[in-house]
């Protein structure tokens, strides 16, 4: 249950990001990691060649060393999520892929090896056909998740990977809307937004139904229909047309603009019964912001709506920022 968009301002230059949902609390940690970091926590070791900051996994709660991407940007300015996409992921072997020869990894590893090694969106097409491929090798808890990708680069251009074939190699579609939730596929998503294409940012006119004359349900009206509730059909389309009706504004405002779009994704603890005999409820653990020209990010969390930033500064190795998860509010009327 996560929502993506990326934003061009005035300038053209991009701001990209996602929310992040799920039932459990996860061990999230804000990294930092240099050019030259070596890592071995995955399937095939990854170097980096490119500096990275970005949402991690920490392994050390679990007594598992190294770190891995659930969303960032690197220093080549390419950011990149990795969102659930279950009953259409299909990861290849990993023998299969090794015979091949290519390198075998994980779904939850690919978003690192993207910000450890791309420079550019061609070179990331170029490397997914002929160098890596992913497979179903259960992680350390057992578990092969189901993912797809979102990956932007700083010219804003974007593209969503998706594996849907045992065999077939990755699905790779030019994101021209910007925009990437969960299933089904995302060729369905933009063949699914021709049924709301009458959304307009000018309120409806009134019109004449015989001798009557109806007025227009007022401001507002020229979205109506458009869906709010939170399956991932319905987050696409409100994130595709709220970011791309809303204003174009000037890079310095595009924070703000992207938190605004973000707010109507957030969802509350026990909006949705899983049913599945457990306590855990699905809800926004956070939402991340990545200004690919700045090489910014900011991240709210959900027991704290204040921004927190991590800068793409030099480091000497890799560096874990701890997030502050209590709010912290300002008293204005002392």
């Amino acid at each position: 249950m996560c929502t993506s968009i990326r934003i061009i301002s005035k300038e053209g230059k991009v701001i990209f990001g996602r929310t992040q949902e799920y039932m459990l609390p996860l061990p999230y940690v804000g990294v930092n990691v240099p050019k030259g970091t070596y890592l071995t926590n995955t399937m095939t070791p990854i170097e980096f060649k490119h500096q990275a900051v970005g949402v991690c996994y920490d392994g050390e709660p679990f007594g598992v060393e190294g770190i891995l991407f659930a969303d960032g940007m690197n220093s080549a300015g390419i950011g990149a999520s990795m969102q659930y996409f279950s009953d259409y992921c299909v990861y290849g072997k990993e023998e299969v892929i090794v015979a091949q020869g290519k390198k075998a990894y994980r779904g939850e590893e690919f978003v690192t090896w993207v910000l450890a090694t791309i420079g550019s969106i061609d070179e990331l097409i170029e490397k997914l056909e002929t160098e890596i491929d992913l497979c179903d090798k259960l992680n350390n808890l057992g578990k092969s998740d189901p993912l797809h990708f979102n990956v932007t680069d700083s010219y804003g251009r974007s593209v969503v990977i998706e594996h849907t074939s045992e065999t077939g190699g990755f699905d790779i579609h030019e994101n021209e809307v910007g925009t990437m939730t969960n299933h089904p596929t995302y060729d369905w998503h933009l063949t699914n937004l021709s049924n709301y294409a009458g959304m307009q940012t000018p309120l409806l006119k009134e019109v004449v139904l015989g001798k009557a004359t109806v007025p227009s349900a007022g401001k507002g009206s020229g979205m109506f229909g458009l869906p709010g509730d939170f399956t991932s059909a319905s987050r696409f389309v409100r994130a595709t047309y709220l970011n791309n009706l809303s204003n174009t504004v000037t890079h310095d405002k595009g924070i703000d603009k992207f938190f605004h779009i973000m707010n109507q994704f957030d969802i509350p603890d026990g909006v949705f019964d899983l049913q599945d005999g457990t306590d855990y409820v699905y809800h926004t653990q956070y939402t991340s912001a990545y200004d690919l020209a700045n090489k910014e990010m900011y991240v709210s969390m959900n027991g704290n709506r204040q921004l927190q930033k991590i800068e793409m500064v030099e480091v000497e190795c890799l560096k874990k920022y701890k997030f502050k998860m209590t709010q912290s509010i300002d008293v204005i009327s002392n």
